[in-house]
């Protein structure tokens, strides 16, 4: 009995060959890209422990709620909420508004539109 091994033509074997590429960059890319994140979050963890001005510790909370709302939603909103309650601690509108805005968009991320809407817009 002899197998059957069915021959591709030429256009067929080029559109398979294109598709594993495409597959292989991409799974490559996604690996990449999650060791790039780990490796900048824990940058900026390591720039949070020596920073001494409550302005750069906001904006570096805000920069590691932004990373982390990709690996770690939980971690996200801590270090947003906590970076909120030093910025209105120490009075510092723009940081406020810029970790108001990260919050925004996670609870726009996970479907919880009211809450995205409500708590940029109270004064």
């Amino acid at each position: 009995m002899a197998f059957c091994v069915p021959v591709l033509s030429k256009k067929k074997y080029k559109k398979q060959t294109k598709k594993k590429i495409f597959i292989l960059l991409m799974l490559f890319n996604a690996c990449y890209c999650s060791f790039a994140q780990n490796r900048f979050t824990d940058s900026l963890m390591l720039q949070l422990k020596y920073v001494k001005h409550d302005t750069t510790r906001v904006f570096l909370m805000g920069r590691m709620c932004n990373m982390y709302r990709y690996t770690n939603l939980d971690s996200a909103f801590i270090y947003g909420n906590l970076a909120l309650k030093l910025a209105q601690k120490i009075k510092f509108v723009r940081g406020e508004s810029y970790v108001l805005n990260r919050l925004a968009i996670m609870n726009r991320e996970i479907g919880d539109f009211p809450k995205a809407m409500d708590k940029p817009c109270k004064p």
